[in-house]
């Protein structure tokens, strides 16, 4: 690796650590906030691609272990995920100092060199843990359950036999065989496995760990056309579909263990197609920059880009289509944003123009910003147009007209002439974003320039849903946007109309809609509520909202899918999976309702 490539690097590694280090003053506090939780996801997210792009294998799986933690925890982190991220940001400060002095050419043996290759496993203690319970049959594998439940708030499970796949399954067993990482003592996972119901014994042994990856092992693989692995994965999505309907025939418990068995194996494999199917944003914008300084250069300006998080993850479907879109704007940007030098001069500006292209993953989705810091965009000139064009803009907020130029053919006088006009080349941008369920946004300010916020749907992140059935057809809600279930009574309910009404909860006032009024393939409402209403407590735009459904069907991970562009103006539904019970399912937007 050149010593010159490692600036970027460097640069990007730093902005983390910088971000790390807000999130680190909150985790002191009792309860994370929201925002630093956001940013805890983000910094691992880019870490994680930024270790993998400089063949750091060992340490990117480690940085995804934290990262699959947070996600699986939030918003209550347990002491064992705080620590691992502690752990975690002192060593990588030590590993930027060490590369910005040394700037090694080799990165063969990094991981081993500075001891990242497995934050959980060296910086924590491995233990074998094996516990008999006294229940019978029947009880005994939801003891065990309930087990791996309180180990999974304070350790890593590397191992357990029977595993959980097997104890859903009512395993027959005689001892919970359990290997485990973890920063806890061996006595407080003692005393915290001794409180379980009907445990009778509990050995806990501490484990000598050795390297578990061989960097001369050679390892197998299938390669797949880059063209075929969304039809592959369809067909794995319609397979799993047919072996949750062969479970309802099955009868017998081996029957069951092998299909189960095959289930695991679908599941690996949606994995890897989920690796194969992605690419970093530097992977797509490479050649931007390059493209950026020629055209400064064709138009008498000097401009200087400046890409961050470049080793963010995206679908490579998408970032095939927002290649398109990005350097639109950037072409705008250099075109109609930034002023010459002279004239920036004359501002007191820098007469070199900049332009920032940042990247970043939270809750599943993709952001990425395009700022540049020239003249804004014109709203008076912008306004002038829409009114000659007949656009009504009376009671249009500052936001609202700024989305003007994203109209088909809307072009100011002053851009009229140029290839990159803001009209056309925008409009098209938007409807390249909008068809794979994303959204643009623009902000600008008079001689301070202008910021576009792509937001990008991640079509393969697992997300946890709740299956919920509505009259005689199945939805979903992710399980993100639920705080809790409640059952309510017809005197619970103060109902406005039909469709909505209130409820008391946690002494205030929930407003509560009713999804089968709501939701409807006909005229027919109920104009009666039930003995028993359930009513899911969501988050909405605002404040908390109560959502009614006819029954809770499941929860599960799944990958939720744009919506088709038609769908996407009703603002109740935010996107669509694949399911068991129906071919397809719309996910409900609880703050779509509210």
């Amino acid at each position: 690796m050149d010593p010159n490539e490692w600036t970027p690097w460097l640069d990007d590694m730093e902005n983390m650590l910088e971000t790390a280090r807000e999130v680190l003053e909150a985790i002191e506090k009792k309860k994370i906030p929201q925002k630093q939780l956001e940013n805890m996801k983000n910094v691992l997210h880019s870490m994680k691609g930024l270790y993998d792009m400089v063949g750091m294998t060992d340490s990117a799986k480690a940085v995804a272990e934290i990262e699959d933690k947070v996600h699986s925890e939030a918003p209550n982190l347990s002491d064992f995920t705080k620590n691992a991220f502690k752990d975690l940001f002192s060593k990588t400060e030590a590993f930027v100092e060490f590369i910005r002095a040394n700037r090694p050419a080799n990165t063969d043996e990094l991981d081993e060199t500075l001891g990242l290759e497995a934050v959980f496993i060296k910086s924590s203690q491995v233990y074998l843990v094996e516990i008999e319970f006294s229940s019978k049959k029947s009880l005994k594998s939801a003891r065990a359950l309930a087990a791996l439940n309180v180990l999974k708030r304070i350790a890593k499970i590397r191992n357990a036999t029977p595993n959980e796949d097997d104890l859903m399954l009512d395993a027959n067993f005689d001892t919970l065989r359990v290997e485990i990482s973890s920063f806890e003592t061996m006595d407080t996972l003692y005393e915290r496995l001794q409180k379980l119901p009907d445990v009778v014994s509990v050995s806990i042994e501490q484990k000598e760990t050795k390297r578990s990856a061989q960097k001369g092992k050679q390892s197998t693989s299938i390669k797949i056309a880059t063209d075929d692995l969304f039809t592959l994965e369809q067909s794995i999505t319609q397979l799993n579909a047919q072996i949750e309907g062969l479970k309802n025939e099955l009868e017998t418990v081996e029957g069951l263990y092998k299909l189960a068995s095959i289930e695991r194996s679908f599941a690996n494999i949606e994995k890897d197609l989920q690796k194969l199917r992605k690419v970093s944003l530097n992977s797509i914008l490479n050649q931007l920059p390059t493209m950026a300084q020629r055209l400064a250069q064709a138009e008498g300006k000097e401009i200087q880009v400046s890409l961050q998080g470049r080793y963010v993850s995206i679908n490579r479907i998408l970032g095939n289509t927002i290649i398109d879109p990005i350097t639109q704007i950037v072409r705008n940007a250099i075109i109609h944003g930034i002023e010459y030098p002279s004239e920036r001069t004359e501002k007191g500006k820098d007469p070199v123009g900049h332009i920032a292209i940042i990247g970043k993953a939270e809750r599943g989705r993709v952001i990425i910003e395009i700022s540049d810091d020239g003249k804004g965009i014109d709203e008076k000139e912008l306004t002038k147009i829409a009114k000659e064009r007949g656009i009504n803009i009376k009671g249009k907020s500052r936001e609202e007209v700024l989305e003007l130029i994203f109209e088909e053919g809307l072009t100011t006088r002053k851009f009229g002439k140029k290839v990159a006009g803001r009209g056309i080349g925008l409009s098209a941008a938007k409807e390249k974003i909008t068809s794979i369920g994303g959204t643009i946004k623009v902000k600008s300010e008079k001689d301070k320039g202008t910021t576009f916020i792509l937001e990008l749907p991640d079509p393969d992140l697992l997300t946890k849903n709740l299956i919920i059935k509505i009259r005689d057809l199945y939805y979903a809600i992710p399980s993100s946007e639920i705080e809790e279930a409640v059952i309510a009574t017809p005197s619970d309910i103060i109902l406005k109309d039909t469709r909505s009404g209130t409820m008391e909860h946690n002494s205030e006032t929930l407003p509560v809609f009713v999804l089968r009024n709501i939701i409807k393939r006909s005229d027919e409402e109920d104009l009666q509520l039930r003995e028993k209403e359930i009513v899911l407590v969501c988050r909405g735009r605002a404040h908390k909202v109560g959502l009614m459904v006819d029954n809770i069907v499941d929860e599960r991970l799944l990958n939720v899918r744009p919506l088709n562009p038609i769908l996407q103006k009703y603002n109740i539904f935010e996107g669509v999976i694949s399911g068991i019970e129906q071919d397809l399912m719309l996910v409900v937007n609880p703050s779509g309702i509210a």
